[in-house]
């Protein structure tokens, strides 16, 4: 949204009475629905991509990333799941340790509307078939470390041979390597209108009473409130870089 639609839409709030002291419900609600619609997490990273695309976005050992290659690899991933099939609404399950890869998978599922399922690296083929079949999975991106695993979980899911992509392998796998679907997709920012799938991730508990269950959360439908709770325990400012670290566990920090 330009910023002179806000402005139009708050000069028309104001003709309506809404920002009249007293009545503060219809500013919160403006605001609300604003950050609900436009706010999705790869957000931070096109925004820091356009005003500081120079500046050294995310760092895991070695590897080292602008905030415009962050965002060029996040869109190029994004029009690449597209090319595979997927829509918004879709799910895409990814078995990765934390790796720059982790995060643009994240960021570029958020893009396009399709919800990013989280499959623990711990996992033996048996439980892979089970939570991939459970969650409608239509790809897999997964390490190369865990080719034994879902190859072996392969020969019982539906997913075409096309959508399984491996991190870290070249093109003797067998699999799609992640590199060539990166090549294959667009630089530019996706169809904004592809968002309304909804900025979902899911994530599947123990099973300590059953099997595991997806847990969905999406960050388009939070409240106001919890987004701005989350800029606090969070607070991305513009001279940030993201460490990929700790990678034994799901988790990145800033």
């Amino acid at each position: 949204m330009a910023l002179s639609d806000v402005l139009d839409r708050l000069r028309a709030m104001k003709e309506a009475g809404l920002l009249e002291r007293g009545t503060p419900e219809g500013t919160r609600m403006f605001l609300g629905n604003l950050i609900r619609r436009d706010f999705h997490p790869s957000t931070i990273y096109a925004m820091h991509a356009a005003n500081f695309p120079q500046k050294e976005g995310i760092i895991h050992f070695d590897r080292r990333l602008t905030w415009g290659q962050v965002n060029s690899r996040v869109n190029r991933l994004a029009h690449g799941l597209l090319s595979l099939g997927l829509k918004p609404g879709d799910r895409v399950a990814y078995m990765l340790k934390n790796s720059v890869e982790w995060v643009e998978a994240l960021a570029a599922c958020s893009k396009i509307g399709v919800a990013a399922v989280f499959v623990s690296f711990r996992y033996t083929a048996p439980e892979v078939e089970y939570l991939v079949t459970n969650s409608e999975a239509k790809a897999l991106i997964f390490g190369a470390e865990f080719e034994k695993v879902i190859k072996e979980a392969k020969q019982n899911l539906q997913i075409p041979d096309e959508n399984y992509i491996i991190v870290g392998a070249n093109e003797g796998s067998g699999f799609r390597p992640y590199e060539d679907l990166l090549s294959r997709g667009k630089d530019e920012e996706p169809a904004r209108e592809l968002r309304k799938g909804g900025s979902r991730v899911i994530m599947y508990t123990s099973g300590t009473t059953g099997k595991p269950k997806g847990a969905v959360r999406d960050a388009s439908k939070a409240g106001i409130g919890t987004l701005v709770e989350l800029l606090r325990i969070v607070p991305f400012r513009r001279d940030d870089r993201h460490l990929v670290a700790a990678p034994l566990y799901h988790a990145t920090g800033s």
